[in-house]
This record gives structure tokens, C-alpha cells and sequence, in this order.
């Protein structure tokens, strides 16, 4: 794997526009947009939820809630409020799954229908350097001693790639599965000359799998998507 190729650091500035184009394939639909809506968009049970946070904090929920509805749509699901459960997961309409992220400056959600996939997840980062502190937490040893091999501020970014692709991972499969992963318990290899990842967890019920997903560098944020299609015939509860 080289950094001097394929993928490339993001660079300050872009508009959200349609950043999330090529992460994911139809069956999915995704869309990213600034975080501009109000919660007087939303339902009364979608606004309980963030009530008492901040205003920025709020705008953030309802842009995302706002695009859900809006892709939902797109697949012919009912709208209907999207609430979520005690362990803060999105309740999605029957017959769907879906995935909501948000950073600084941009929200992001991908939806699909359960009969073609069965998760999917999307994370958004804003592509700051990951503190070297930081890195042991995040990164296994494999994966930092890939960043070893770049220059500092590269693999600072970098390690911020890792980070979005755990990240990515974690949302898919957590809905399905409910077991909490650490950061050490995946080991994420970036192949940025195509702009894809192989995610291989440790632990739980999928460990060993491999689960190919995407990653792209752009405006001011790393991207990372993960389709997990219903497996058929039904075996292991998640198959890439």
C-alpha cells in the first residue's frame, strides 16, 4: 500500500454537493448535505429525543432525520417517525435499515431495503490529523506500523482514516449483531489505489470475515461506506 497514490489527503473547503457518489451501489440510496434543517421540521417524538442539547447538536439530528424520510422515500418505505432504542440505535421502518453520521459541516445517512441488504454504514469524519496519543487506542499494531511508513502529517491523516473506517464498520453491524467492539478488535487493511478497505473482526459472531467496504477523500472530510447484502440463502448473519 502506498499513500503517494489513489486516494488523496482531503483539502480544505467543498461544498457537501454529492460527496457520498460511488461509496455505495444501488440497492442503497445515500445523500450528504450541510446541517441547515430546524427540529421544527421533525415529528414531536423525533424532537423529544434532542430536546435539551445544543442548537448545533439539533440541526444535526433533524438534517439527518430530513434526508432519511427523503431516501426512505426513494425505496417506497412509509415514512413514519425514526425514533430509536435504548441502546441509541435508529428504529428504521419495517423493511429497511439504514445509517446516519455527522461531522463538522456535513450530515450523511444511506438507507436500503432489508430484502437486498442487510446493513449498511456510513461515517463521516472531519479529515484532522489523528493525535499520535490517540493512535495506540485506535490503531492495532499492524496498522500502525503501515503509518510508521509515511511521512508525519500523512500518517496523522491517515490514522483519521483508520478511525472513519471503524467507525463505518461498528454502525453496520452493531444494529444486527448488539456486541461492542473495541478499535483493537478490528483490523482494517486501506487500499488506496481503488479507494476500498477490508475490515477483519476479532471478536463475536463474525470474526475472522472479511468485510470489503469503500473509503474516498473528499473536500474536507474522509468517507467511509460499508454494504453488507442479506445473504442467500441465509447462513452467517451478516455476509459482505
Amino acid at each position: 500500500m502506498s499513500a503517494s497514490s489513489g486516494v488523496r489527503a482531503p483539502a480544505p473547503g467543498g461544498p457537501a454537493g454529492d460527496l457520498l457518489a460511488g461509496l455505495f451501489d444501488p440497492p442503497v440510496e445515500a445523500a450528504a448535505a450541510p446541517p441547515q434543517a430546524h427540529l421544527a421540521d421533525l415529528a414531536a417524538g423525533e424532537r423529544a429525543l434532542v430536546a435539551k442539547a445544543v442548537e448545533s447538536r439539533q440541526r444535526e439530528f433533524a438534517q439527518g432525520r430530513l434526508l432519511a424520510r427523503s431516501l426512505l422515500a426513494r425505496l417506497g418505505v412509509a415514512g413514519s417517525p425514526l425514533l430509536r432504542d435504548d441502546d441509541r440505535v435508529p428504529r428504521w421502518p419495517a423493511g429497511s435499515v439504514g445509517s446516519i453520521s455527522h461531522t463538522q459541516g456535513l450530515c450523511g445517512v444511506a438507507v436500503a431495503r432489508t430484502d437486498e441488504v442487510e446493513a449498511v454504514g456510513l461515517d463521516l469524519e472531519l479529515a484532522t490529523p489523528l493525535r499520535p496519543e490517540l493512535r495506540a487506542r485506535v490503531c492495532t499494531p499492524a496498522e500502525r506500523g503501515w503509518l510508521e511508513g509515511l511521512a508525519a502529517a500523512e500518517a496523522g491523516r491517515y490514522g483519521k482514516a483508520f478511525f472513519s473506517v471503524k467507525e463505518c464498520v461498528y454502525k453496520a453491524c452493531f444494529p444486527r449483531l448488539r456486541e461492542r467492539w473495541g478499535f483493537q478488535d478490528l483490523e482494517v487493511e486501506l487500499d488506496l489505489p481503488t479507494g476500498g478497505f477490508v475490515a477483519v473482526p476479532r471478536e463475536g459472531g463474525l470474526a475472522g470475515q472479511r468485510l470489503a467496504g469503500r473509503i474516498a477523500a473528499r473536500g474536507r472530510w474522509w468517507l467511509s461506506a460499508l454494504t453488507l447484502r442479506t445473504a442467500q440463502p441465509r447462513g452467517s448473519p451478516l455476509r459482505p
